[in-house]
């Protein structure tokens, strides 16, 4: 397997925005052409190298895999922006994507909040995207904040929207391996700050996207854990209720936030593939049609 690492270049979005250079990591076969493109989306504070062992799955499964470095995150550079300054670097992935591999499905697996980016991205952006897969999305927090932390972050955000807070997230709610929260706890690119900006507009497209997803055309996986005390596994059930035929959704009874990182993150990588094979199954055949 091939690793290979670049920067794309994201320019300014506003008069408040600088232009970044995204961080990328791509994973690929030697010798095979891909079948499909897999873009992962990480979650706050983390970075796209810690899905490595994902990567090397689906890479066996005929994938070509990339995973961004979010603004502000790992080797990325910039501050935590607003909601939206995410959706629109995700339009630059896709738009490399499609670029870079023509006619070549192309899915987006998004975790955490990375999980509600792909989401309001398929929602909001015109998109040729195939399909995606959410997994522990941040719709919801699973212990809301009261109406007066909400009050002061709508005053932080509006005087001192850079100004960064910690995400008090616990290691060891993250999963139930030892070992991947030793690693989270020792990741020197791990952080554990959001912005008054970002805390803010990303619970809002979080319940954006609940009180608009019976308007989802973009097939979606969505998969959530019972246990998670970091994001609101009810909120993610609430969605694909109103998501309909639209959305796959699958509940994991007893896990913990970070499914992919969980014991039973091989069942986890299987429910994805068959949801992608099905994607390009589904795809392989619109184009039959159409030629």
């Amino acid at each position: 397997m091939e690793i290979h690492d670049f920067y794309i270049p994201q320019y300014p979005l506003g008069e408040q925005e600088q232009a970044v250079k995204l961080m990328m990591r791509r994973w690929c076969s030697e010798t095979i052409a891909p079948r499909y493109i897999l873009g992962i989306v990480h979650g706050l504070g983390e970075h796209g190298q810690r899905y490595a062992h994902v990567a090397d799955y689906f890479v066996a499964d005929g994938a070509t895999v990339l995973a961004i470095d979010q603004r502000g995150h790992g080797r990325t550079g910039g501050g935590l922006p607003h909601f939206d300054a995410y959706l629109d670097d995700i339009g630059t992935l896709e738009s490399y994507l499609h670029r870079v591999y023509p006619g070549i499905p192309v899915l987006l697996y998004g975790q955490s909040l990375g999980g509600s980016i792909v989401i309001n991205y398929a929602m909001r952006k015109k998109h040729k995207l195939a399909g995606i897969i959410a997994c522990s999305p941040l719709l919801r927090t699973t212990f809301p904040p009261p109406a007066w932390k909400l009050s002061v972050a709508r005053l932080l955000g509006r005087w001192w929207p850079g100004l960064t807070l910690s995400t008090a997230i616990v290691p060891k709610e993250l999963s139930r391996d030892p070992r991947s929260v030793a690693a989270y706890v020792e990741d020197s690119m791990v952080h554990q700050r959001v912005s008054a900006a970002l805390g803010l507009s990303m619970l809002e497209a979080g319940q954006w996207a609940i009180d608009h997803a019976s308007e989802l055309e973009t097939p979606l996986l969505l998969m959530h854990g019972t246990d998670d005390r970091i994001t609101s596994c009810q909120a993610s059930g609430e969605f694909a209720e109103q998501a309909k035929e639209h959305c796959t959704w699958i509940e994991w009874q007893g896990l913990f936030h970070d499914m992919h990182w969980e014991p039973e993150r091989q069942e986890l990588f299987e429910a994805m593939r068959r949801f992608i094979e099905s994607r390009i199954v589904s795809e392989a055949n619109r184009a039959a049609r159409t030629e």
